[in-house]
């Protein structure tokens, strides 16, 4: 027997000297880059909140600003992700021209492009800031072919029911928090709807573009309690929780997990 068992444990040692377990430092460099946009016209916290939902879907994150959105930065990362804000056209002026050129490169050799709510109004062809589709802002980072349009007229943060995967046997309708955000009209037939407002219009999709993959949110699956209890005089109630599940299913399909 102890013949038996020392001849085990010198195959053991044979085996795990054969295949090193992995370090922390390099199992964490395996993870997928998010590069996430945290410069100007982005809301306090929003890329934060983002970074945190990157995380739990498997991530390692970084922020970038202007200026640090180069060729070089975007080849490392998986997906280039632009959070909530209420300041388009300053968005828009730090990118602008240069970088947003790079990004659309970036996508179209086969990276991706998350937006959520202002990231979703800065992919569009031309950036709409209201229902009239004549009220336009600055040409867009052009990353779909459609339009975008506000779906709010207030500016104020409410829960919102929105119908996730639409027209599949998982659909369902999920609360979320939403703030002056996008919907959107599509002109792509390859283009997938992931969720729907109330009145039917488009909340969030997934479309190609080149080599690569854009997906646009309107609502916002990566908040949290805190923005919940944001404005503690009107707080908010969120009756299904966190919705990271659905974030992380929609970054899954984005980058073909």
């Amino acid at each position: 027997m102890k013949t038996a068992l020392r001849s085990l444990l010198i195959l053991l040692g044979i085996v795990f000297n054969t295949f090193p377990a992995m370090s922390v430092a390099e199992s964490f460099e395996q993870k997928p880059l998010a590069l996430v946009y945290s410069g100007k016209g982005i809301c306090k916290g929003c890329d934060t909140s983002l970074a945190l939902a990157f995380r739990e879907a498997g991530f390692r994150t970084e922020g970038v600003r202007p200026g640090n959105i180069t060729q070089a930065n975007l080849e490392r990362a998986a997906v280039f992700a632009v959070p909530g804000g209420d300041q388009e056209l300053d968005v828009m002026l730090a990118l602008f021209p240069g970088e947003a050129q790079i990004i659309k490169d970036y996508v179209t050799s086969g990276g991706h492009y998350l937006g959520v709510c202002l990231g979703s109004f800065l992919a569009a062809p031309v950036i709409i800031n209201t229902p009239s589709p004549t009220s336009t802002l600055p040409s867009g980072l052009n990353l779909f072919n459609g339009r975008v349009f506000n779906h709010s007229e207030t500016k104020e943060a409410r829960i919102e029911p929105i119908l996730w995967r639409p027209g599949t046997p998982n659909a369902s309708t999920r609360m979320m928090y939403f703030q002056d955000g996008p919907h959107f009209t599509l002109n792509d037939p390859r283009a997938v709807i992931w969720a729907q407002y109330q009145d039917g219009s488009i909340a969030a999709f997934q479309a190609p573009l080149g080599r690569g993959r854009v997906g646009l949110l309107g609502p916002h699956p990566e908040a949290d309690e805190t923005w919940w209890n944001e404005d503690p005089r009107h707080p908010l109630y969120d009756p299904d929780g966190k919705d990271t599940d659905l974030f992380i299913e929609f970054m899954d399909a984005l980058i073909g997990n």
